[in-house]
């Protein structure tokens, strides 16, 4: 074991140079992949230590599904034992997995039981200590082509290489099903997501797109799918999808005893390429299940444009760890501002088991009649399993800079100016900054108008301009000038707005680089 821990702290496999680093990026490749993934290494070999080997190497002559991940993990944990500590360890997994067979051609998944049955995984190789939490940054590229790893690397690298500022840098969007489960659960569940939707930092612009008919945030059910294409197409850090699922797809909008694609899977050709490729989460059933089968998640991440990474469940999972799951891994990319969607993920696993605040104990307290401490403990350990990343675990991800910091005072009252001001430590100095005073999220402050019925010429007219009013949460707004990495406005507080919290947000750019931040002030007579 000495023996093969210092060579591979002193070289790469297959790189064939020397390194003074052990390895932290290592690549497990179908056989049928060996050029594509030598391509990969070369690539990532900027900025990594990178070693490269083929799951027929790796495998050898076993054929046993247990033997086979059993060998994958220890493959894996060797070199991880060889690490850096310091230093965050990925894996990528290169290959689609082809229904459990064990071949050249592909990067066979794990399997574990649950409760409710077997789950396929991937999290068994990211799990180096047995608690099921990873301790690895893994992710998969499920492709089968050398075509199909070239073509998703060129997204990942135009990704990482470019970045243009503008509303979609700090832009989360939404789309969501409705739970189904009838009431009071629908309105708990929607009440939770708003209470996860309000805890992230106001330095972001989030939108929805639900597919509720009597929901303002609901679209034209015949152009539904095209507005959710829409919202992935302008660009966002993330957009997010929480509802049901299957492998293939999503569940319908339904809409006066008819039925419309929420996202129409037979039109990912509409995906394209826009300012800024988001990281697509589905909270939802199956939409991963790649073992067999070509999911949705497989789909979207081996188009030409479009998201760059998918984080999806490979099984049915459930309402009360999935609410656990979208919360944490907003707060480990809004909040914690994760390096890279690897680490992210690991993040919001890690969290889903030991994180514990109020939210969690709201949530808890919400399944509390249903399930038991230790049953909302099995189901939490079971998603951990279900949820995959499908993508380059390594891949950085492209938040919106920091370093400003909006100065308000902490009350004013309506009809008042309110002075507002902006630092920005670093860039940008210069350029602009525009100014918004803002209603809270679950808030909306325009006037809503009674939906005709069907046939209505006015109809679609009228549910376009709910829903724009139902996302615009603008109260009033300025442009002004940054120097010297300064800037002030005043904002005119309406007359009539409410008591209540507020929200001043600021964001700076110059044309190149940006810095976003964000204040709460009190508005009362």
């Amino acid at each position: 074991m000495v023996g093969v821990l210092a060579a591979l702290q002193g070289c790469s496999q297959d790189a064939g140079k020397p390194s003074a680093r052990p390895v932290d990026y290592v690549i497990l490749t179908a056989d049928t992949l060996a050029a594509s993934a030598a391509r990969w290494r070369d690539w990532r070999a900027t900025g990594h230590v990178v070693e490269l080997a083929q799951i027929g190497k790796i495998v050898g002559d076993k054929t046993s599904p247990d033997d086979v991940t059993a060998a994958i993990h220890d493959w894996v944990q060797v070199r991880f034992a060889a690490r850096d500590t310091k230093q965050p360890f990925f894996v990528l997994l290169l290959g689609d997995a082809n229904g459990g067979t064990v071949g050249p051609d592909v990067v066979p998944a794990a399997s574990v039981s649950s409760a409710s049955g077997a789950i396929t995984t991937d999290n068994s190789y990211a799990d180096m200590d047995g608690d099921g939490i990873p301790d690895v940054a893994l992710g998969r590229v499920p492709v089968r082509s050398d075509a199909d790893v070239d073509r998703v690397r060129a997204k990942i690298t135009a990704y990482e290489s470019t970045y243009a500022v503008g509303k979609h840098a700090r832009r989360i969007n939404l789309f969501a099903s409705t739970s189904g489960f009838g009431e009071p659960a629908d309105t708990l569940i929607e009440t939770l997501v708003f209470k996860v939707v309000e805890e992230v930092p106001y330095d972001y612009d989030i939108t929805m797109t639900y597919a509720k008919q009597d929901s303002p945030y609901v679209f034209v059910p015949e152009r539904f799918s095209d507005k959710v294409y829409e919202r992935i197409n302008e660009g966002a850090l993330m957009v997010t999808y929480v509802g049901h699922g299957y492998q293939e797809g999503f569940a319908q909008l339904e809409w006066n005893k008819a039925s419309f694609p929420i996202l129409d899977t037979a039109q990912l050709s509409k995906i394209a390429e826009g300012p800024k490729a988001p990281l697509l989460t589905l909270i939802a059933c199956a939409t991963g299940a790649f073992a067999t089968g070509d999911s949705v998640s497989e789909q979207v991440l081996r188009g030409p444009t479009g998201p760059v990474a998918v984080l999806s469940s490979t099984e049915n999972s459930h309402p009360y760890p999935n609410a656990i799951f979208v919360r944490e891994l907003s707060q480990a990319l809004a909040v914690g501002r994760a390096p890279t969607v690897g680490e992210a993920f690991m993040l919001a696993k890690s969290r889903m088991i030991q994180q514990d605040d109020a939210l969690r104990k709201t949530i808890d307290n919400a399944v509390s009649s249903q399930f038991d401490a230790q049953t909302r403990k099995e189901l939490k350990q079971s998603h951990l399993y279900m949820y995959t990343l499908f993508g380059d675990p390594a891949m950085r991800v492209a938040y919106p800079g920091v370093g400003a910091t909006v100065t308000v005072p902490s009350q004013i009252a309506p009809g008042a100016m309110l002075d507002v001001s902006v630092a920005v430590k670093g860039t940008p100095a210069s350029g602009q900054v525009v100014f918004t005073l803002e209603t809270s999220r679950s808030d909306i402050r325009g006037t809503l108008q009674p939906v005709p019925a069907d046939g209505d010429p006015q109809r679609d007219a009228i549910i376009e301009a709910n829903y724009a009013v139902a996302n615009d949460k603008i109260i009033v707004s300025a442009t002004v000038s940054l120097q010297a990495g300064a800037a002030s406005a005043k904002l005119a507080v309406p007359a009539d707005l409410a008591a209540g919290d507020y929200h001043v947000k600021a964001y700076a750019d110059d044309g190149q680089h940006d810095a976003a931040a964000s204040a709460t002030v009190h508005v009362a007579p």
